[in-house]
């Protein structure tokens, strides 16, 4: 982390290190040789405009309630639940403080929830989400180019704003940024349990803008390629919005005499085990968005899910 944030800020060793620590120590720390101190780690990253805080927690971890309105926030968000995540939302605003991390998160959720039940604009969400980025990264493009090291909840934010700039027709912007997230996080500097699963939601957004561009056979190969990384983690929660995406696009090529009539069948079974993974995951929005476009391709309802059709999905 260290390393990577000095370099995208085409820092040289001696600058960071004045004052803070010998040259040396410095280059053992960025080589993994030298285990660094907590304050001598929050002078470093501070130097370089960093959050020094060594945990990257925002909201204080001590206070039980807090930390079950924070579940509850995440549980919304994956469950499409906009009416719940603007609650929990009001419910975190008297613990934000002072901090600017935290009113980030606070405004970045209660945006997406406003959003997505209708209560602001295409154009709003995504000016307003931009002011909401630069109160942390204000110089967020050139970050981008320089492969800075995003936080995990700053690459959340990155991917948020990718996609307002999709849902406003601008997909150039929205896969220059996703692509550019993704090979940043290639560099490894996350830890894997966390890395694996953003690289996979980059992964299937960007699929989202290729099929959006009509480039369908880039985004059956991108959600493919996520599938196997997902099935390899047994990320079960990840699995249906790639093959709805996968379903999708291959039946949009289909439709274009892009791939034969009879991988039609194919289609179908993605779409079941999407359906049935959706269900276990406890999507119910997926679950029934699935279900529509099911019903409305091939005019019957898609079977009731089982355990083994999960198992299936996992496997197959």
């Amino acid at each position: 982390m260290i390393r990577l944030t000095r370099l995208s800020l085409k820092m040289s060793q001696e600058t960071l290190s004045e004052n803070i620590c010998s040259v040396q120590t410095l280059s053992r720390i960025e080589n993994g040789r030298h285990h660094v101190k907590n304050h001598t780690y929050q002078q470093l990253m501070e130097r370089m405009g960093r959050y020094g805080g060594k945990s990257f927690c925002f909201f204080s971890m001590d206070n039980y309630s807090l930390l079950e309105i924070l579940a509850q926030v995440n549980a919304a968000l994956s469950r499409n639940a906009y009416q719940e995540l603007k609650n929990y939302v009001q419910q975190l605003k008297p613990f934000r403080g002072n901090h600017v991390l935290n009113e980030q998160y606070i405004c970045k959720n209660e945006l997406i929830a406003d959003y997505r039940l209708g209560n602001i604009t295409k154009d709003t969400f995504l000016k307003e989400l931009q002011g909401v980025v630069a109160l942390t990264l204000p110089d967020h493009e050139n970050l981008l180019e320089r492969k800075y090291p995003f936080l995990y909840e700053e690459l959340m934010i990155m991917m948020n704003l990718a996609s307002a700039y999709r849902e406003n027709e601008n997909h150039q912007k929205s896969m220059w940024i996703l692509s550019l997230l993704l090979q940043i996080l290639e560099t490894g500097y996350m830890e894997r349990h966390k890395s694996i699963q953003v690289k996979i939601t980059l992964m299937n957004n960007l699929a989202k803008v290729y099929g959006e561009m009509e480039d369908h056979q880039a985004a059956v190969h991108l959600s493919k390629e996520a599938l196997i990384e997902t099935k390899r983690e047994k990320l079960v929660n990840m699995v249906p919005n790639l093959y709805f995406e996968l379903a999708w696009n291959m039946k949009q090529q289909i439709e274009k005499g892009d791939r034969r009539e009879d991988e039609l069948s194919l289609c179908k079974k993605y779409l079941r085990q999407g359906y049935a993974s959706a269900a276990i995951s406890k999507k119910r929005y997926l679950q029934n968005a699935i279900e529509q476009y099911y019903r409305k391709c091939f005019h019957e309802t898609i079977y009731v899910y089982s355990p083994s059709t999960v198992g299936e999905a996992m496997k197959d």
